[in-house]
């Protein structure tokens, strides 16, 4: 009875221990996409105020935007996005 309770209580440990990760890991991973929109939005006032280069923003920082986002839409992390 007492190994019983005793995997009883590991177990409910563990789930709380995953569920508060798992938590945490969508919270970075809603963040993250968050991020992406500020960066995406301060390139296009840049360019509208012609501190940026059109060009430059297009080649180098919007691929490199691109590159992050499906390093984490194809990765573990997707799992944790909210459905588009």
């Amino acid at each position: 009875m007492e190994q019983a309770r005793e995997l009883q209580e590991f177990g409910s440990s563990l789930l709380w221990k995953v569920s508060n990760e798992e938590q945490s890991l969508r919270q970075n991973a809603i963040s993250f996409e968050s991020s992406i929109r500020r960066v995406r939005s301060m390139i296009s006032s840049l360019v509208a105020q012609k501190l940026l280069d059109r060009s430059l923003a297009k080649e180098q920082y919007e691929k490199d935007l691109q590159r992050a986002i499906c390093i984490i839409a194809e990765g573990d992390a997707a799992a944790f996005l909210p459905a588009k």
